[in-house]
């Protein structure tokens, strides 16, 4: 291939990854990115055949349009900077291929290459980004060389000509993959080892919000059962210490107003104060003696301000500036995130949940039963249910009798019942968890126990390979907590039966290996917080701590009281090994250690000679400039021979050795 053929192989895959880099912001649609890849695939046919469709002139020209359309769908339609920045890279980089004329045009693509890979970085958190960044800077770094070449190249020739393709031989390769290797791997230590720190604007994500139910400060009867069916994953939960053995319940919100249609949340909030460390709160007293639940939380961006813990959370950690408490329980964050949460959460499940105060007279509240139709009988219920008991003994009463006879149905048949509820517990009995935690908490107040309906998440769906829980809009759940004065607080009930926790189909082995790849990316690299970067230097300090305490006593001086002798070998060894590196790496810098080949002999006896005249090649020089600088028509010649040799494939003839020959002589003696 010649050389011209590499140089467009080499753009079109850079354009690829640009494009590759366009589809993963989110708010970028499928169909524009297939526009841009139809019109990169004409583009790349025109360029193999040298075909050149848009001038310059038409390419400036439409430049400025695209720009003005920028503006225009930034302050009109999209209204998101990003995702119209984004819009406008994609459009430029079909464009330019087109228009790929000079070594200019190819590196005007690679700028806007660069910010598309630039614009993915802050709004997409998908492991896939990594694969492009690393493809980006290898490919980058194979443009660099091949531009240099070729700069070289035209040095030395004078007269317009290309390289030979034959220069990418496999040391320029092996080079290059070296080289791309190592800046990869410096790259992740700058990111790791960088401070971190907000960056304002560039922390918002352009995905859309999932939008929740039954989270904000109304809900009415029925609107859980609507995302029952709902696969979009909300949340991912890690447990440490692998699955619990019992059934976990991701507390969101509770409700203490119930007006016979729907639920509503009318109770104060108050500010956590953080504890011990910046972004620690407590939430609520520990229990002793009852086991705690540590989890790291991983939430999608929701269109809610509400906090999931698993019940009773005692502990959330944490980058909030702020917190706040409801006095209902329920934890939220300063405002509606917009990009994933990371923080962790301590929880007793099988903890009562007290509070400071009695509780609220908002949570006995029956009211409404004075003008609901199915009033009287509710009580009536309630009153037979409960006879003869108290406190724990009623609600487990209440609970066992709706798992036991009413019907779990996502699709409930509407019968004569004149409410929701009244058709639940008297003519359908048909519904949902929503359907039976109402019932419970309406039938709890009716027999004088306070009662709130909580709202959440169930465990969804385990994943061994990460030990974590992919919690789906599908665990969306209701269920009651009860305040029991005999046992001084509040204890969760769950009326609805096994039926309404059978879980959504199971994926495949290979989607959750997928998935869990990437969770830890997100975890690990996207969520990688000052907390994190703190952790890992002290994790790092005692590794390191440990390996010189291992050290020092593998190579002790005194065992049992006698010299260890292979101490002072292992020293001298050392020593050796550093002063040959040092010697060996001072002759490769200075060119005295290259005799692989004929041209790197003569070359490198130029630079003895020339270097014991007090002229040294300096480290950023070519070949050329250095010769150049130098000022001698022999060296100059000297070095176009090396060249030819070095970079073209052009075996020198024998006239031409023993003229090299005679000018070394010449430079040698001085003359």
């Amino acid at each position: 291939m010649t050389f011209s053929t590499y140089t467009i192989i080499l753009t079109y895959f850079m354009a690829s990854l640009g494009i590759a880099a366009g589809s993963c912001v989110e708010s970028i649609e499928v169909y524009f990115i297939a526009v841009a890849s139809a019109l990169a695939a004409i583009s790349l046919i025109l360029n193999l055949r040298s075909r050149r469709v848009v001038s310059k002139a038409v390419w400036n020209i439409l430049a400025v349009a695209l720009f003005a359309l920028f503006l225009a769908d930034y302050a009109v339609i999209a209204k998101d900077l990003l995702a119209s920045a984004a819009r406008f890279l994609v459009i430029m980089l079909a464009l330019k291929l087109f228009d790929l004329k000079t070594g200019r045009d190819h590196v005007v693509l690679y700028i806007i290459v660069f910010f598309q890979i630039l614009g993915a970085a802050v709004s997409t958190s998908s492991p896939v980004f990594l694969l492009i960044l690393s493809l980006f800077i290898a490919g980058g770094i194979g443009a660099m060389t091949i531009f240099n070449i070729k700069k070289d190249w035209q040095a030395v020739y004078k007269e317009p000509q290309e390289p030979p393709g034959a220069i990418f031989g496999t040391s320029i390769i092996a080079f290059a993959a070296i080289a791309a290797l190592s800046a990869i791997v410096i790259a992740f230590l700058i990111f790791f080892i960088m401070p971190r720190g907000a960056i304002g604007f560039f922390e918002r994500k352009t995905a859309n919000t999932i939008r929740m139910t039954g989270f904000s400060g109304n809900v009415d009867l029925g609107e859980i059962g609507a995302v029952k069916t709902d696969s979009t994953i909300v949340m991912r939960v890690e447990i440490k210490g692998g699955r619990p053995k019992e059934l976990l319940r991701f507390r969101g919100t509770s409700f203490e107003q119930y007006d016979g249609r729907g639920w509503k949340r009318r109770l104060k909030e108050r500010t956590l104060p953080g504890k011990g460390r910046e972004s620690e709160f407590i939430v609520a007293k520990t229990t002793p003696k009852l086991p705690i639940i540590e989890q790291a939380i991983l939430l999608e961006p929701l269109e809610s301000d509400v906090l999931f813990a698993a019940s009773q959370p005692i502990r959330i950690e944490g980058a909030f500036p702020s917190l706040r408490l409801e006095a209902a329980g329920a934890i939220y964050m300063p405002s509606i995130p917009y990009a994933r949460t990371g923080y962790k959460a301590w929880s007793q499940p099988r903890a009562t949940s007290r509070e400071e105060d009695a509780p609220d007279a908002a949570f006995s509240d029956t009211s409404f039963l004075e003008t609901d139709p199915s009033g009287e009988r509710i009580r009536a219920l309630a009153k037979e249910l409960t006879k003869g008991m108290k406190g724990r003994q009623k609600a487990e009463s209440i609970e066992s009798y709706l798992r036991a006879n009413l019907n779990y149905s996502l699709d409930p048949q509407r019968t004569e019942g004149k409410t929701p509820l009244e058709d639940f517990l008297f003519f359908s009995k048909q519904g949902f968890c929503e359907h039976y935690a109402t019932a419970m908490a309406v039938l709890l107040r009716s027999a004088g126990i306070p009662s709130r309906l909580v709202t959440g998440f169930i465990e969804g769906e385990w994943n061994g390979f990460g030990n974590y829980f992919i919690v789906r809009q599908a665990n969306a759940h209701a269920w009651v907590e009860a305040y029991i004065i005999e046992e001084g607080g509040w204890i969760t009930f769950d009326p609805t039966p096994d039926a309404g926790f059978a879980p959504i189909e199971m994926p495949s082995r290979l989607t959750l290996y997928l998935d869990m790849l990437r969770y830890k990316w997100n975890r690990n690299v996207v969520q990688f917080s000052s907390e994190d970067q703190h952790k890992m230097a002290y994790g790092l300090e005692r590794v390191v701590r440990e390996a010189l305490n291992a050290l020092r006593g593998s190579l002790s001086f005194q065992k049992n009281g006698q010299t260890a002798y292979t101490a002072y070998l292992a020293a001298i060894l050392l020593a050796v090994i550093v002063i040959f590196l040092i010697v060996y790496g001072r002759r490769i810098a200075q060119g005295q250690g290259l005799t692989g080949s004929k041209p790197i002999q003569y070359y490198a006896e130029m630079l003895r000679i020339l270097r014991k005249k007090g002229l040294t090649r300096r480290p950023e020089e070519t070949a050329l400039e250095f010769a150049d600088r130098a000022g001698d028509r022999r060296v100059i010649w000297i070095t176009k021979v090396f060249q030819d040799e070095r970079y073209g494939f052009i075996q020198p003839e024998a006239d031409k050795l023993r003229e090299v020959g005679r000018w070394l002589a010449e430079l040698g003696t001085g003359r």
